[in-house]
């Protein structure tokens, strides 16, 4: 929605969604008037304007649907229901103090977040929120967040300091990508790593999957199709992968499908149930699928974008998955702004398989277990690998 802002008046285009909507989940308002748009995100406790512009090219992305107006930006569907208004406290000034930044975030994730956190965790996160003196530190106040978050135990759960940070300040990366990145030359902005593992073997690592804009896919597509050109098989490395987005997931799960199929159920939090969130669709490439054979490597740090890409390959005939189970937790976050220019990224979607069965809370339990760490990788070995290359060989 953010692509709407800074386009040029669409007052035509935006007629048929004129009014004040509310999201069924998310946690948002939209305030379409003339030609323009503006989008405000929302708790119990507060509202915040992120957006505003023009509202050319709405229709590229919003429909009317009976009585309601529909969001579809690539796999994810976001339904909206007229208001009278949106609420006047959205355009009040909003408190950027640490209890009020503490106080947001814990009103996001006990709304957002799937499965809910309970009363518990809620009680637990007050008390650290009660430590908070009105002239708290940046530092102290990152603290405090990272303390009742941490509380979650949810790898997908992230806080970023700092305005349009890519990379989250918590959790810090994983001590194994830290390793892999050393292993091996970095490229595809630092977020891929590629190379052969044997001959004959393509080797794509992934440590988050992200594109940002057509020279950020372009960029992946060119890793990608290097890595694969000539090779009689691929080890697909997303032991270290966690965070990044669905798109970027599908977009590489595109060489390995043979027919179009939906690999995933969305399914949205709001309020104690779920609304629907949309499908989750992959098609393959005209260039073919690619023919070898795959293994992917998986482990506990796997999950966001990184673990959805295991189980839509781990469903794949012919596919073998190596290494430790994964955190069970295959889904993007939801990024909500604070009033201090950070944003925490909330997990608030069930991810449910083409068989029925629920992937968020259950790991992915490879065909093969083996453990790697990071101390196996600085001593120059990788039992994963070695595990993976062996799979290929039988």
């Amino acid at each position: 929605m953010l692509l709407l802002a800074g386009c040029d008046p669409g007052e035509r285009e935006a007629r048929p969604f004129t009014g004040r909507w509310e999201s069924r989940g998310f946690g948002l308002y939209l305030d379409i008037h003339g030609g323009d748009v503006d989008i405000y995100e929302h708790t119990a406790v507060h509202c915040y304007p992120v957006a505003a512009g023009s509202a050319r090219g709405i229709s590229d992305v919003f429909s009317r649907e009976g009585e309601r107006l529909v969001l579809r930006d690539g796999s994810r569907v976001i339904e909206f229901e007229e208001i009278a208004t949106v609420p006047e406290r959205c355009v009040a000034p909003l408190d950027a103090s640490p209890s009020s930044v503490f106080g947001i975030t814990v009103a996001s994730v006990a709304e957002h977040l799937l499965p809910a956190p309970g009363t518990a965790w809620l009680a637990e996160a007050e008390a650290i929120g009660s430590t908070l003196a009105a002239g708290a530190t940046p530092a102290e106040t990152h603290d405090a967040l990272v303390a009742a978050l941490s509380l979650l135990s949810d790898p997908e759960v992230r806080l970023a300091a700092g305005s349009g940070g890519v990379v989250p300040s918590w959790p810090a990366p994983p001590d194994l990508a830290t390793a892999l990145t050393a292993r091996w030359e970095a490229v595809w902005a630092g977020r891929a790593l590629v190379g052969e593992a044997a001959p004959g073997v393509a080797y794509v690592g992934f440590l988050r999957l992200v594109v940002e804009g057509a020279d950020d896919q372009r960029a992946l597509a060119a890793a990608l199709d290097g890595a694969l050109v000539g090779a009689d098989a691929v080890v697909i490395d997303l032991r270290a992968a966690s965070g990044g987005i669905e798109e970027a997931a599908l977009q590489v799960a595109t060489r390995f499908v043979p027919t179009e199929r939906v690999v995933a159920t969305l399914l949205a939090r709001q309020g104690d149930g779920v609304v629907d969130a949309g499908d989750l669709t992959v098609t393959p490439r005209a260039t073919g699928t690619f023919a070898g054979r795959v293994v992917v490597l998986v482990g506990a740090a796997t999950s966001g974008a990184g673990e959805l890409l295991a189980r839509v390959l781990a469903e794949l005939p012919g596919v073998t998955v190596v290494g430790e189970p994964s955190s069970g937790s295959p889904r993007e976050p939801l990024v909500r702004a604070l009033p201090n220019g950070w944003s925490v990224g909330i997990p608030n979607l069930q991810v449910i398989g083409p068989d029925g069965s629920e992937w968020v809370g259950t790991p992915l339990i490879p065909d093969v277990i083996v453990a790697t760490t990071a101390d196996d990788l600085e001593a120059g070995q990788d039992p994963g690998l070695e595990a993976a290359l062996a799979e290929i060989g039988d």
